[in-house]
């Protein structure tokens, strides 16, 4: 099993309420966040570019980053701006500061924070969720759609929740299980502290606990705080296996309902045998 922080949303104040003008705003934000934290502006900032885009209630502007990492939320009459980083933007801090340092900086200020853990199995999120101390938290639903299912439990407008889901092959994580925390306002600052504390494998066994999860896939005992990517296909394959499914897949049933076609002799011919010399996988 292997966790990690896939979201970090903090809140920073800027100005005193007065209008700022629009051409100035990227240029505040800027010297506003290398003046709160150096570790912070290079986790940020760093060598990425930022595009503008739309703003999000209450905020009238956005800007994004290149890498879509980290997204800027900003008003020019409010008071402060809102950073978000993404999973991505999470995983690549190492590469301009260092992390936990960029989580002790921020800790003060998080406004939601997510701890992701991903589990190398075949479980079906509504399956995991319902193994749960059911009494932990009773409001819960559920999600079925094309690209996958999604189980919740607690309350989305809480302060602390989870989603579990999967995605449906051919996506390039639909081998995996997750299992997502995402704690929000004084639950997020709490967290951010108790994983500078202990660790965050620690942390994962007490979210573990408090949201009840008692599937035989859940092993918190065996967390390792790493990179994802140890377990992630190289993209590219993800894109081949949905041309196989979607394209040739379909090609090859038509031809063996019209035509008599043998599937299994062309796939021995053309593809076993080229893979090992006696035609076994």
């Amino acid at each position: 099993m292997i966790t990690k922080i896939d979201w970090l949303s903090v809140t920073l104040p800027i100005g005193d309420g007065e209008e700022i003008a629009a051409h100035r705003m990227v240029e505040n934000i800027a010297t506003t966040v290398y003046d709160f934290s150096p570790v912070v502006f290079a986790g940020i900032f760093g060598d990425y570019k930022y595009e503008k885009r739309k703003g999000r209630a209450p905020y009238s502007t956005g800007y994004s980053r290149s890498d879509a990492g980290c997204y800027i939320f900003c008003h020019p009459v409010l008071p402060h701006f809102l950073i978000e980083l993404t999973g991505q933007g999470c995983s690549s801090l190492s590469r301009n500061c260092d992390p936990l340092e960029f989580l002790r900086a921020v800790q003060p200020r998080l406004t939601r924070i997510d701890v992701a853990s991903d589990m190398l199995c075949d479980t079906n999120p509504l399956e995991f969720a319902a193994l749960r101390d059911q009494g932990r938290f009773k409001s819960h639903s559920e999600f079925v759609s094309e690209t996958g299912t999604t189980a919740y439990v607690g309350s989305r407008t809480s302060n602390r929740y989870a989603r579990v889901y999967r995605y449906n092959p051919p996506h390039e994580r639909a081998h995996l299980l997750r299992a997502e925390h995402v704690l929000k306002a004084q639950d997020a600052k709490s967290t951010a502290l108790a994983i500078l504390d202990t660790g965050l494998p620690a942390v994962t066994v007490a979210l573990g606990s408090a949201f009840g999860w008692s599937h035989a896939v859940w092993t918190p005992q065996d967390v390792k705080a790493a990179e994802i990517a140890v377990w992630r296909p190289e993209r590219h394959a993800g894109k081949t296996l949905f041309w196989l499914n979607s394209a040739v897949a379909p090609a090859l049933i038509r031809l063996a309902k019209e035509t008599g076609f043998d599937v299994q002799a062309w796939l021995a011919e053309e593809v076993l045998t080229k893979i090992t010399p006696d035609g076994n996988l």
